[in-house]
């Protein structure tokens, strides 16, 4: 219960505000005015009277009598037409006449303020389709000084948006605007840093650990911050300024990124490829359902995008949350604060979601749902990748005690194995020749075990470094130079996934004997670890013939692999490095030929590139 206490004072926040506002604000009638007064600020929700028009009528409407909802700011949805906003203004001779008009929803296309001292008279234009330099006042929101006329007057607003049609209107004194625009600006500059700042951090720890599930999360972060910055203002005011379309772009963008990037974290995280199952198929579909709804939202502007990827958002948070409670139940490692992680982004999605179809209220928590939400989700997110990253460490040190237990038990062997010897030596002097043949025989086979993969039967990381110094060392003396090719195969995880353990060490053995085949006379090949191999060519030879040998080991791997319980073709990426610095050891050649690995794997599969030569 403690855990789920913030998830409930989320949704009892949004209940309240509901609450408040509808007793707030009451029935008024039609030909009530609104009072200005000399208040920091006044929110105009409850005098608005609003309706639709065609998009070629520039002028106020004559009839315009609809009513706002009773509930939180005017929201009227999705729509090709135009609306019309009309506040009727009743100002004291008292009451200072300029103040700040503020509509605190950045993301409208176009909005024409029409100055209510001037009946017809267009005040400014605003919107998210002008560059931020077009602005009147340099603020995050749509905001414009206006001059109230004594008595009663009309104050007039045409919108057009492809966006929902959210106009929440207030009147603000210049003073305390300004404090209050410089407070939500704080405010976003820690939720992005927040946002920024988990993803630089889970980005090296991918890098680290060599795991993509935190490297899509880092991403997943990135994309859900650029959406939120091309709605909240954030994005036009500080990153693109003078590229307003890059806005609307960026909004849909980051919107099915995050949609995308957030389904692969739930399902590398929770396992959902190995279980399937309908949450997998769900996800699956949403996912797609969500791009094909975005591409008419981009190309043709089609007004019913918005609702429908409102809807998939809503489907995928759903399904998500009932996949984590299937993963806790199931006790897959971290499910429950990663369950709890997508339970507060999907009050925020569902807060947010309703706002949008009309359902909820337009008021601070429905329209900051996302961002509270998202801000509570990315921290449970972290801990929950947290804890991913104990599992592996500990996974990592169990691993490694049992290998030190192993040559322990080793030596102990070794140990009793000399002293039986020993004690046949004295009691039969006669058979010291055998013995000591035996003997030697015995050191010999330990030797070459403990330089050999028991696997494929491949140098291993021990016989390698010895190979590797000798040839160094042959160099150094005047010598040919040697090259060590480091390979990464590219498709190997997957069958390790979907086929199991025994058919990826077949089609591990399989590789290492293709290499063998593909290299010359005298090339030495062995397995670095895991799905990584190294060749060591005692003679690199000239550009064009190590070129040459490169390309015939990667032809040699790109052949389909053909088993009786796989099929498939894995590859590889290849990382060359060149002896070419009397300083050079075999740990630095190594290194380089492991950047230029990945140099290679950063521009596609099957490729290979050549570590910088150092200066001799």
């Amino acid at each position: 219960m403690p855990k789920a206490l913030p998830l409930l004072l989320m949704v009892i926040a949004f209940a309240v505000s509901s609450a408040w506002e509808v007793a707030a604000w009451g029935p008024r009638g039609d030909a009530m005015f609104f009072e200005v007064t000399d208040s920091p600020s006044q929110r105009l929700d409850r005098a608005v009277r609003w309706c639709m028009a065609d998009p070629q009528l520039a002028l106020p409407p004559a009839d315009c009598t609809g009513r706002a909802p009773r509930m939180g700011s005017l929201n009227a949805g999705y729509s090709k037409l135009a609306l019309w906003v009309a506040v009727d203004l009743e100002r004291a001779r008292s009451v200072p006449g300029a103040l700040l008009l503020d509509i605190d929803y950045p993301s409208l296309d176009r909005v024409e303020v029409f100055d209510p001292a001037r009946p017809g008279t267009v005040l400014a234009v605003l919107g998210d389709t002008l560059p931020f330099a077009a602005k009147t006042l340099s603020s995050r929101s749509l905001t414009v000084p206006i001059d109230i006329p004594e008595g009663r007057s009309t104050l007039w607003l045409r919108v057009e948006s492809r966006a929902s049609l959210t106009v929440p209107l207030a009147l603000w004194r210049p003073s305390d605007f300004a404090v209050h625009e410089r407070s939500g600006v704080a405010l976003y500059a820690a939720y992005y840093g927040l946002v920024v700042g988990l993803a630089l951090f889970y980005l090296l720890l991918a890098v680290g650990v060599r795991d993509l599930t935190f490297g899509f999360y880092s991403a997943y972060a990135l994309a859900l911050g650029l959406g939120l910055a091309a709605r909240n203002g954030m994005g036009a005011q500080y990153l693109w300024p003078h590229a307003p379309a890059l806005s609307q772009h960026s909004m849909w963008f980051g919107v099915v990124a995050t949609i995308v990037l957030g389904s692969v974290v739930v399902i590398r995280f929770l396992n959902l490829r190995e279980r399937g199952g309908w949450t997998l198929w769900g996800i699956n579909v949403l996912v797609a359902c969500s791009v094909l709804v975005a591409l008419p939202g981009i190309f043709i502007q089609a007004e019913w995008a918005w609702p429908l990827l409102s809807v998939c958002m809503l489907g995928l948070c759903v399904t998500a949350v009932v996949a984590s409670v299937s993963a806790v139940r199931r006790r897959v490692p971290a499910a429950r604060p990663f369950l709890i992680a997508w339970a507060f982004l999907s009050v925020g999605v569902v807060g947010l979601a309703l706002r949008n179809l009309g359902v909820l209220p337009t008021n601070f928590w429905t329209n900051s749902a996302i961002e509270l939400g998202s801000s509570a989700e990315l921290l449970m997110l972290a801990l929950a990748l947290a804890a991913r990253f104990a599992l592996l460490r500990d996974a990592n040190q169990h691993a490694q005690s049992a290998l030190l237990l192993m040559q322990r038990r080793a030596l102990a062997a070794s140990a009793l194995a000399e002293q039986r010897l020993e004690q046949r030596v004295f009691e039969r002097t006669g058979e010291l020749e055998a013995a000591n043949r035996s003997l030697r025989d015995s050191e010999a086979r330990l030797r070459d075990m403990t330089a050999r993969d028991g696997l494929t039967g491949l140098s291993n990381r021990a016989g390698l470094r010895t190979g590797l110094e000798a040839a160094i060392t042959r160099w150094r003396l005047g010598g040919r130079p040697p090259a060590v090719l480091l390979l990464d195969l590219d498709g190997f995880k997957p069958v390790n996934d979907r086929h199991g353990h025994a058919v990826g060490d077949l089609v591990l053995v399989e590789i290492a004997r293709r290499l063998q085949r593909a290299v010359n006379d005298g090339d030495e090949v062995a397995r670095h670890g895991g799905d990584e191999f190294v060749v060591l060519m005692h003679d690199a030879g000239d550009a064009a013939g190590l070129e040459a040998r490169v390309a015939r080991v990667a032809d040699a791997l790109a052949e389909p692999i053909t088993l009786e319980e796989f099929q498939g073709i894995v590859g590889a990426s290849i990382g060359v490095a060149e002896v070419a610095s009397a300083v050079e050891s075999s740990e630095s050649l190594l290194r380089r030929a492991d950047m230029a690995m990945y140099q290679a794997k950063a521009s596609g599969s099957g490729r290979w590139a050549y570590a910088p030569r150092l200066p001799g």
